[in-house]
């Protein structure tokens, strides 16, 4: 079953689409494996959980910020180039607990209302994303003609924050 991104906050649903390709051009594969759960769907991997079957932590129903859509599961065959790259663009890591589980962070809502942002974090920057989102297929073929690509991109992340977020 294909993760819910529909209901996302904005800023998060951008990333969470654009994060294979980004992945890749940093020279590893992410995929999303959960976004916005309804209740029944928490409470149905909440039971899962608790009988043991389930391969990472699932908060209580009413308690998981996948319910308010602010928090997206991701696995990965690099997870540290996968918290670098994914708290780069704003993301908190629940760390080896959790490993699969990011959500949105706080701490780029100021710098980008400094940047001038027209609309809260929590809002998300809006209209500017989906336009802001045709460059990212450019992203791979630029770091292409650089000498150690990843690298470069590591470096590079406020750009491709910016790309992500609309702000490029």
């Amino acid at each position: 079953m294909a993760p819910n991104l529909t209901r996302l906050n904005p800023t998060l649903r951008a990333v969470a689409r654009n994060l294979p390709r980004v992945a890749r051009s940093w020279g590893f594969n992410a995929r999303v494996t959960s976004g916005y759960r309804s209740r029944a769907l928490q409470s149905k991997l909440y039971r899962e959980y608790i009988e043991g079957r389930a391969p990472y932590v699932v908060a209580p129903p009413g308690t998981s910020i996948h319910e308010k859509g602010l928090a997206i599961d991701v696995v990965s065959d690099d997870t540290d180039s996968l918290v670098s790259l994914l708290t780069s663009v704003g993301l908190s890591w629940a760390g080896p607990s959790d490993p699969v589980h990011f959500t949105l962070s706080a701490s780029p809502a100021r710098s980008y209302a400094q940047k001038g942002a027209a609309q809260s974090w929590a809002e998300g920057p809006g209209a500017s994303i989906p336009s802001a989102l045709t460059y990212l297929p450019f992203i791979g073929t630029a770091f292409s003609t650089i000498k150690n690509p990843v690298k470069e991109a590591k470096y590079q992340g406020s750009r491709l924050l910016d790309v992500i977020l609309g702000f490029f």
